[in-house]
């Protein structure tokens, strides 16, 4: 994959563009990464599952005995599914897995806080804990991309202005001054 700068054309029906990151894929690559990307899903979907449903039945066990797996696998079902798919759209595919991670901690936190300091039944603790898990995940996630852009406008602006030349930049998102980042 190499990085390119300003308008894209695609010639044929072999080329890939997506002028949003600003990379182009060949046909080749799309197939070849395809295939992994697609084994990885499957794979963290699975390790996703498991985890949510080892952590939900040792949460339930004590309070719901043998009812505890009737909870435990639905929920597991529906918190590894969607963990995987906040994944595989917010970050990318070299960081998915430590996305994950940090997301599972999250609602893991969050899960024994609500249960623990709050004092509220398992049940809406746990999807109290998903949502907060998740959000703050999200959140996270989208605030160190917004701050890493801002840096590197910020980079950029100063050094146009460190130039002697004042050579312009040539792409129209670089050229932005941090008043306006």
């Amino acid at each position: 994959m190499s990085p390119t700068r300003g308008p894209h054309v695609v010639s044929n029906n072999t080329q890939l563009s997506c002028s949003s990151v600003g990379y182009q894929v060949s046909a080749k690559e799309l197939d070849k990464g395809g295939r992994g990307l697609f084994q990885d899903m499957i794979m963290l979907l699975t390790i996703s599952i498991l985890a949510y449903f080892c952590y939900l039945e040792q949460l339930l066990i004590a309070e719901n005995g043998v009812a505890s797996l009737a909870i435990s696998v639905p929920f597991s079902f529906i918190l590894g599914f969607l963990s995987s798919v906040t994944s595989s759209t917010m970050v990318t595919s070299s960081y998915i897995w430590a996305y994950t991670s940090f997301q599972f901690v999250l609602v893991v936190l969050f899960t024994h806080i609500f249960q623990t300091l709050v004092h509220i039944q398992p049940i809406m603790s746990i999807v109290l804990g998903t949502f907060a898990g998740f959000g703050a995940a999200m959140s996270g996630s989208s605030l160190t991309i917004e701050v890493l852009k801002w840096t590197r406008r910020l980079r950029i602006y100063l050094a146009a202005r460190r130039s002697p030349i004042g050579l312009s930049s040539t792409h129209p998102s670089d050229s932005i001054s941090p008043s306006q980042a």
